[in-house]
């Protein structure tokens, strides 16, 4: 199995590279799209034996024009990857990984919410579940997670 991991940054979520290095440990050939090759969880990725592919996955928000670069560089990773799955760590990411692929792209992917707060905004709540498609799976990582998001769809 192959997992591609999207991460917004390359100094924090060391669960996420934590979560990978696990999946490592089981067989899992794991790729993760990191925004620099410096940062203080770079290192914590490959040391867990996640394959390092330097590409920004955060939409950028205030900048318009860049989201056509952006949304190539995406679709190429993961047509580069052919991930058997695509797990993304940041609502940003996932909202320019669900627009790169379109609602109707085969490969499943997990968002692991890390906390309720687009949720309990109307626009960030409807533009996320506008845009998810039948591929398009949630990881709650805590019952308050859980509690918003069964009360919005």
């Amino acid at each position: 199995m192959r997992v591609l991991h999207l991460t917004k940054t390359a100094d924090g979520a060391g669960w996420a590279a934590a979560q990978a290095a696990e999946l490592v440990k089981l067989g899992v050939e794991v790729h993760v799209a990191l925004p620099s090759a410096h940062g203080r969880t770079v290192q914590k990725w490959a040391d867990g034996g996640a394959l390092v592919h330097i590409v920004p996955t955060d939409m950028p928000m205030g900048r318009p024009w860049a989201v056509p670069a952006a949304i190539s560089r995406l679709r190429a990773l993961v047509s580069s990857v052919r991930p058997d799955i695509i797990h993304s760590h940041f609502l940003r990411s996932t909202v320019l990984l669900r627009l790169a692929l379109g609602p109707n792209h085969t490969t499943p992917r997990v968002y692991q919410v890390a906390g309720p707060l687009h949720l309990e905004y109307r626009f960030w709540r409807s533009l996320e579940l506008s845009i998810a498609g039948p591929s398009d799976h949630w990881i709650a990582s805590s019952r308050c997670v859980m509690a918003d998001r069964k009360s919005v769809v």
